[in-house]
C-alpha cells in the first residue's frame, strides 16, 4: 500500500474522533433563532383519563397545580410503561408571541393527541386505533398554534399498544419559519453525507463494473448505499420534507440491516482464508434474522425498541467478532487488503461505541444532548477511504489499459513497418534474383559463344583440314593434337558453367566437403589467408535446402574478396543438437550496414543472405563497422534426416 493509503488513514482517524467530541445537537440551543424549549415543570399522568359528561377528558380540566399529577424535568425522561397504553403530559406555556407560532416536536415515536386548553389542535392518524397504529418511527412535527397560545396549558396525550410511549427529542415553541431554518441548519450536512454515501456507491457500483470485479465488492456497495439512505431516513429534513412516516420507518430499518449484512460480506473478502466460512456463516444468519424481525414487524407491529434492541446486541456480538477475526487474519493478508482492515476495525470499534451509548440511553431513559455521530461521520470517512482506494484503482487500470494499448499500436506500427520493409526486401531479392538469372544467362551464353563456341568451331576447321588434306602423317597428328587440346579446353569449360550452375560436389561428396572444396578453391584464386573449422554436417538438411547454405559461404566469401580488403578470413560451421551455427569473420575494413542496403543495387549481397536464411528459417547477425572488420553470423534449425 502506497504511502499515501496511511496518510489517509490516519486522517480518517483523527477526524473521526474529532467529530465525535466536538458535535453536538443544537435542539437545546437555538440562540439564533425565535426558540423557547419547553423544559422543567412538566406534569403526567399514566392510564386513560376518564370523560366528563360532556365527552371530555377530566383530566384536560385539572388545574396545573393539582398533586395526584407527579413531576418531571423534562417528556425524554419517561419510563417505559408497564401494560399501561397511555401518558398525559401538561405543562403552562409561557407569555410570549412569535411570528407564525409553532409548537415542535422531534423524535417522537408514537401516536399522540396535543390539546391547548380544553381544545384539540392536533392528532395524529391512526390515534383512536388501538393496536393497529402503523409504526411512526422517530418523526418530527410542526404543530401551528392559534394567536392566543400565549398562557395556556399545553397537554399531550401519547398512546402506545406496544409498553412504551416518549419522545426522544424536544418539545419548544417559536416561530415555524424559525424552525424550518433550524432543521435544515442543524440536519443538511447529515443529508448531504446520505447523498454522498449514495452517489458514491453507485460510482462504486459502475467501476467495479467496468471492472469485471462487481461479485467480489458487492457487500462494499450494499454497504455505502445502505448507509446513504441510512443517513437520509434518519435526518429529521427527510422526514419533513416527505411527511411519509410509515414508509421512512419501514426504510430506515430495511437500510440498516442490509447495511450490516453488506458490510459482513466485505468484511469476507478481506479476512484469511480459515475464517471466511464462519464469516459467510455470520451473514446468513444476519440475513434470517432480518427477515424474520422484518415479517414480525410486518404483521405484529411491535414498538421499536422491542426490533431495535436485540438487532444492537447482534451487531456488538458480531463487531466484536470481526475484531478478533481481523487480528487473526492481519499477518496472513496482503498489506493492502490489511490497511482496509484496520480501516474496517476502526469503523467497527465507533460503531460499537455509538451502540453502547444507545444501550445507557436506554438504561437512565435520558437521551444526552450530546449526539456521537460516530456512525455517520466515520461512516463518511471509512466510506470516503475505500471509494478513493477504489477510484485510484480504477484509474491505475485504465492508465495500463491506456499503456498497454499505446504499446500495442506501436507494436502494430512497428510489425506494420517490418512487414513493409520485408515485403520491400522479398520485391527487391525478386528484382534482383531476376537480374541475376539474366545476368547468368547472358554470361552462359556469353561464354558458351566466346569461348565453348569458338573451340568447337576450331575443332571443326581442323578436323576438315585433316580430313581434306592428303594423309600426311605429321600434319594430320598436329591436328589431331590441336584437336584434342582444344577438346580438353571445351571439356573445361563446359565443368565451369556446370559448377556455377549446381557444384557437382554436394551430389557427389556432400555438403560438408563442397563447403571445404570451395574454401580451398577460394584460397587457391586469392592473397587472402583462410582458415576453416568445420564439424560434419551432412544430411542435417534437405537436399534441396543445401544449396542455400552453400551460396550463403559462397556470397559471403564473394563479398570478402571483393570489398573487404582484408588479409585474413576465419569461416566456422558448428552444429549442436537442433541447429547449425555458420560464422564468416575477416578482418577487413568493415562497411555501415544500414547505408549498405540501401545503396546496394544489383546482385544478391547482403539481402540474398538474409533471404536464404529466412527461407532456412535461420536468424542473422553481422556484427560490423567501418575501420573494424566484420563478423558473419547464422544460427538455422536443423532437419536431420539420417
Amino acid at each position: 500500500m502506497k504511502k499515501k493509503s496511511y496518510i489517509l488513514l490516519l486522517v480518517y482517524c483523527l477526524t473521526v474522533v474529532t467529530s465525535t467530541v466536538f458535535s453536538k445537537e443544537d435542539d437545546t440551543k437555538n440562540n439564533s433563532y425565535s426558540i423557547i424549549n419547553l423544559d422543567g415543570d412538566w406534569l403526567y399522568k399514566f392510564g386513560d383519563s376518564p370523560a366528563d359528561k360532556n365527552g371530555k377528558p377530566e383530566w384536560l380540566l385539572s388545574d396545573i397545580n393539582d398533586t395526584s399529577w407527579k413531576r418531571i424535568d423534562s417528556p425524554i425522561k419517561i419510563k417505559r410503561l408497564a401494560g399501561i397504553k397511555d401518558i398525559w403530559l401538561k405543562k403552562k406555556l409561557p407569555d410570549i408571541k412569535f411570528n407564525g407560532q409553532s409548537l415542535y416536536l422531534s423524535y417522537a415515536i408514537n401516536v399522540f393527541e396535543v390539546y391547548l386548553g380544553e381544545k384539540s389542535i392536533y392528532q395524529t392518524d391512526n390515534f383512536n386505533s388501538y393496536g393497529s397504529e402503523l409504526p411512526q418511527g422517530w418523526t418530527w412535527y410542526i404543530i401551528n398554534l392559534p394567536d392566543d397560545f400565549a398562557g395556556q396549558v399545553l397537554t399531550l396525550h401519547i398512546r402506545s399498544s406496544a409498553g412504551y410511549a416518549g419522545i426522544k427529542g424536544v418539545i419548544q415553541i417559536g416561530s415555524g419559519k424559525d424552525f424550518i431554518y433550524s432543521i435544515i441548519d442543524q440536519n443538511l450536512i447529515k443529508s448531504i453525507l446520505g447523498f454522498i454515501f449514495i452517489i458514491a456507491g453507485l460510482v462504486c457500483l459502475l467501476l467495479f463494473i467496468s471492472l469485471g470485479e462487481l461479485l467480489n465488492n458487492i457487500g462494499f456497495i450494499i454497504a455505502q448505499i445502505s448507509m446513504g439512505i441510512w443517513t437520509l431516513t434518519e435526518s429529521a429534513l427527510t422526514q419533513l420534507v416527505f411527511n411519509a412516516p410509515t414508509f421512512l420507518y419501514y426504510t430506515y430499518h430495511l437500510s440498516l440491516y442490509s447495511g450490516v449484512i453488506g458490510f459482513t460480506l466485505f468484511v469476507e473478502t478481506l479476512v484469511a482464508q480459515k475464517y471466511k466460512s464462519a464469516i459467510r456463516r455470520l451473514w446468513k444468519l444476519q440475513i434470517t434474522y432480518a427477515l424474520i424481525v422484518s415479517i414480525y414487524d410486518l404483521f405484529i407491529r411491535p414498538d421499536h425498541q422491542v426490533l431495535i434492541t436485540p438487532f444492537f446486541i447482534f451487531i456488538c456480538i458480531s463487531i466484536i467478532f470481526f475484531l478478533w477475526v481481523g487480528y487473526r487474519s492481519l499477518k496472513v493478508i496482503s498489506a493492502e487488503k490489511r490497511i482496509l482492515l484496520i480501516a474496517i476495525a476502526i469503523y467497527a470499534l465507533f460503531g460499537l461505541l455509538e451502540v453502547l451509548w444507545y444501550f445507557h440511553n436506554i438504561l437512565y431513559n435520558s437521551w444526552a444532548s450530546i449526539d456521537a455521530h460516530l456512525i455517520h461521520y466515520g461512516g463518511f470517512f471509512f466510506f470516503g477511504f475505500l471509494t478513493w482506494n477504489i477510484i485510484s484503482s480504477y484509474v491505475k487500470v485504465n492508465r495500463q489499459l491506456i499503456v498497454s494499448q499505446s504499446e500495442a499500436i506501436k507494436n502494430q506500427q512497428i510489425a506494420h513497418r517490418a512487414m513493409k520493409n520485408e515485403k520491400e526486401v522479398k520485391e527487391k531479392f525478386m528484382r534482383n534474383l531476376l537480374t541475376s538469372q539474366e545476368d547468368e544467362r547472358k554470361r552462359i551464353a556469353g561464354e558458351l559463344h566466346d569461348s565453348l563456341g569458338q573451340e568447337l568451331l576450331i575443332i571443326k576447321n581442323r578436323a576438315l583440314l585433316g580430313a581434306g588434306e592428303s594423309c600426311n602423317e605429321e600434319g594430320m597428328r598436329n591436328h589431331l593434337d590441336e584437336i584434342s587440346n582444344l577438346s580438353a579446353q571445351a571439356i573445361n569449360e563446359v565443368r565451369q558453367i556446370t559448377y556455377n550452375l549446381r557444384p557437382f560436389q554436394l551430389d557427389r561428396l556432400g555438403l560438408t566437403k563442397a563447403l571445404q572444396s570451395l574454401v580451398n578453391r577460394a584460397e587457391s584464386s586469392s592473397e587472402i589467408k583462410f582458415k576453416m573449422f568445420m564439424d560434419n554436417i551432412d544430411n542435417l538438411f534437405p537436399k534441396d535446402l543445401e544449396i542455400n547454405i552453400y551460396r550463403i559461404i559462397q556470397e559471403g566469401i564473394n563479398n570478402i574478396i571483393k570489398h573487404s580488403n582484408a588479409s585474413s578470413v576465419v569461416i566456422m560451421v558448428s552444429k549442436e543438437d537442433t541447429e547449425v551455427c555458420l560464422s564468416v569473420e575477416d578482418d577487413g575494413q568493415g562497411f555501415n550496414v544500414d547505408e549498405n542496403n540501401k545503396n546496394e543495387k544489383s546482385g544478391f549481397g547482403l539481402s540474398g543472405i538474409k533471404e536464404r536464411a529466412s527461407i532456412l528459417g535461420g536468424k542473422i547477425t553481422i556484427d560490423t563497422s567501418p575501420g573494424k572488420g566484420t563478423v558473419l553470423r547464422i544460427i538455422i534449425p536443423t532437419t536431420k534426416t539420417e
